[in-house]
């Protein structure tokens, strides 16, 4: 019994038992639109500063894309606000405004982007720089 939405494009190659050809559209799409799987990609999210700085820091593989920055919408944490817990103490990277910055290449320049910016974070933790900027290769919400 499948209880979901028979248009859907998975159940239907569920129904048809075309897992492989439900996948290769998916590719091919992704690949149209420049996602992952098809190319590689990765986030890199924090403060606008601090997002800039480590972007100015990298040497980026030919043919990199830079899609960003935007702003990020952070989920409400549980306690902030409303003056619980006492007095409030100095500001987090969280409650500044967040900004996400995707860089995109193709598959075969994944490791040079990989070494691109492990390197860049190197720098910045070397130079103590503030600001914590998350970076994720392959994430899996651009999609």
């Amino acid at each position: 019994v499948i209880c979901a939405d028979p248009a859907v494009a998975a159940v239907q190659a569920l129904v048809r038992s075309d897992p492989a050809g439900h996948a290769a559209r998916e590719l091919a799409e992704r690949a149209e639109l420049g996602l992952p799987p098809a190319v590689a990609a990765a986030s890199l999210t924090g403060p606008a500063a601090a997002v800039s700085g480590l972007q100015q820091l990298l040497d980026l593989p030919e043919g990199t894309q830079a899609l960003g920055p935007v702003p990020v919408t952070a989920p409400r944490r549980p306690g902030s606000g409303s003056g619980r817990g006492g007095p409030p103490g100095p500001p987090e990277d969280g409650d500044e405004p967040q900004v996400r910055l995707v860089l995109r290449t193709s598959r075969s320049r994944a490791a040079a982007l990989a070494q691109a910016l492990r390197t860049a974070q190197g720098v910045r933790s070397a130079r103590r720089d503030s600001g914590m900027v998350r970076v994720r290769v392959d994430p899996r919400d651009l999609g």
